[in-house]
């Protein structure tokens, strides 16, 4: 079997501390939509957002964010038992051309990932990979890389983002870009951690971990058209970026399931149609298309692995179409990308 396997998750979102709780409130349909308990909207409205409730209103964003991050790292590592000296860890972050961000995020990050994951397993760095959305799934490409070449034979993919610093609150209003009453196609601001240990064949032979689903590939791209003002974005860096990822497949093999991190603006929707009308015989017809951003708000940079941890539960819990999933994130800076999951159904006899 080719592809990395999947020995571990864990996800802290707005809809639960756990990637299990996520799972199952995303695909029930659950709304983690609330009021933002002080600031209101351009439209005069309370503000609405998608916070993770069971974390401390009261606490810096940057607190909150690290919280998030410890949580979902523990959880993605408490079946960890390998002795192997090494475990790199890359991680998905918002991006510094962002307004309102706060200058040590990176760094309170990276020190709350080597503390927790110290706990587990011995880290030998942290590598951080700024961008939008689709950072999760560069994040991604670069450990399948380290896995490749013979660096490590484990390695932590993660993601953390949030859109509640008061200067990114701030600037967005400004620009319009939440959904309001004046804007019903901006998106819902969000804030999680979410994280995907990957690992080769032998060391989960090592560690005795279930092999919860293998990453057969990722598939990078540039939107040129994101790069210019006013150009119309007909997706092509994302349709590229797909058959990047879809090349690790058979010839013959449809994708069962996408999820996408379609989050209620225009564009994220023109773009997806243009991917459907150009590789939907690959995609099928049957392929059930999911945004998970209706029930968790946009999570940036962390959409895309907190979308991976959500398929490999719905998988273990028996309510896959099939094997083949599809996670796709396009970030506004342009980067386009799509990772390709097998997933095995849940048998009987497994534990989960």
């Amino acid at each position: 079997m080719t592809g990395a396997c999947i020995a571990g998750i864990g996800a802290a979102t707005p809809l639960g501390p756990t990637a299990l709780v996520t799972a199952a409130a995303a695909r029930a349909g659950v709304s983690g939509f609330r009021d933002h308990p002080y600031r209101v909207d351009p439209a005069g409205d309370p503000h609405r957002v998608a916070m993770a409730r069971y974390v401390g209103v009261a606490l810096p964003p940057a607190e909150r964010l690290a919280a998030l991050v410890e949580r979902s790292l523990h959880e993605c590592l408490a079946g960890w038992r390998d002795a192997a000296p090494r475990l790199p860890v890359v991680l998905a972050v918002p991006g510094g051309s962002r307004a309102g961000l706060a200058p040590d995020l990176d760094e309170i990050l990276a020190s709350t990932i080597e503390r927790t994951a110290g706990r587990h397993a011995g880290t030998s760095s942290v590598s951080l990979v700024p961008g939008g959305h689709a950072a999760g799934l560069a994040a991604l490409e670069k450990a399948l890389a380290t896995l490749r070449v013979g660096d490590a034979d484990a390695c932590l993919v993660g993601a953390a983002d949030s859109w509640f610093f008061h200067g990114t609150l701030e600037a967005m209003d400004g620009a319009n870009r939440f959904q309001s009453r004046k804007n019903p196609w901006g998106f819902i601001p969000g804030e999680a951690a979410a994280f995907c240990l990957l690992c080769t064949e032998r060391a989960a032979q090592r560690a005795n971990v279930k092999v919860r689903g293998r990453v057969l590939s990722v598939g990078l791209a540039e939107e040129q058209a994101a790069l210019v003002p006013g150009a119309i974005n007909t997706g092509e860096g994302l349709s590229r970026a797909v058959r990047a990822a879809l090349a690790a497949a058979p010839s013959d093999a449809r994708v069962d399931e996408v999820l996408c991190d379609l989050n209620g603006a225009r564009d994220r929707a023109d773009e997806l149609g243009f991917l459907f009308a150009r590789l939907g015989p690959r995609l099928g017809d049957e392929a059930r298309f999911w945004a998970p951003a209706t029930s968790w708000g946009d999570l940036g940079a962390a959409s895309a692995i907190a979308a991976l941890t959500t398929a490999v539960v719905v998988a273990e819990r028996g309510f896959p179409r099939g094997p083949h999933v599809l996670v796709t994130a396009s970030s506004e800076e342009g980067l386009r990308g799509a990772a390709l999951l097998r997933l095995p159904p849940l048998r009987s006899d497994d534990d989960v």
